[in-house]
């Protein structure tokens, strides 16, 4: 790749702001987690914690950076706020199937909602959520608290970039010699 084509790429990354929205997207999920059924089956906390931080912090950070991409402030937010918005809303549901159905938002949970009929999900769907309404005005209310407590949005700015970029080569790196493979 070079030295010019490193440079160039951490002045890029450089550029990504993580704003509030960035963070919560990242936490939300990692909070779920420690809800998951790997966990309650295995108890692996830890391991499962490390990987849903760093995956999900990978796939954000990429799709910021590729924000940085386009000019218009207009579209990127929307964009922000719509990714924000259904990774929220799965991580909401899979935190709710894994915390009282004891079963992770898996397609043989979907596809056993949609094969019933109409009817069927209706009541499953009173019978579940509506006892537990507390818990999603608490998911809703602890996602909406985070934005309105959470100031600014120059997270991003604390690292420098090229130690960023270093960090998620190392990273990379230490994947693909556990698996044997490299990973570039």
């Amino acid at each position: 790749m070079g030295e010019v084509g490193i440079n160039k790429i951490t002045d890029l990354m450089g550029k990504v702001v993580l704003d509030k929205y960035f963070w919560l997207m990242w936490l939300m999920p990692i909070v779920a987690s420690g809800f998951s059924v790997s966990v309650q089956a295995r108890g692996e906390l830890f391991a499962q914690i490390l990987l849903v931080a760093f995956y999900g912090f990978a796939f954000f950070y990429v799709f910021y950076f590729l924000l940085t991409f386009i000019p218009s402030h207009k579209i990127t937010n929307i964009l922000k706020g719509t990714l924000c918005l259904i990774s929220l809303v799965l991580t909401g549901i899979d935190f709710f199937s894994a915390y009282y159905l004891h079963t992770g938002f898996t397609p043989a949970l979907v596809g056993t909602l949609l094969a019933t009929n109409l009817r069927e999900t209706q009541e499953f769907m009173h019978a579940m959520l509506l006892p537990h309404w507390g818990f999603v005005c608490a998911y809703v209310l602890a996602c909406g608290g985070f934005l309105g407590f959470v100031r600014g949005g120059g997270g991003g700015k604390i690292l420098a970039p090229n130690f960023r970029f270093g960090v998620l080569l190392a990273v990379f790196g230490c994947l693909g010699g556990k698996t044997g493979r490299p990973i570039y």
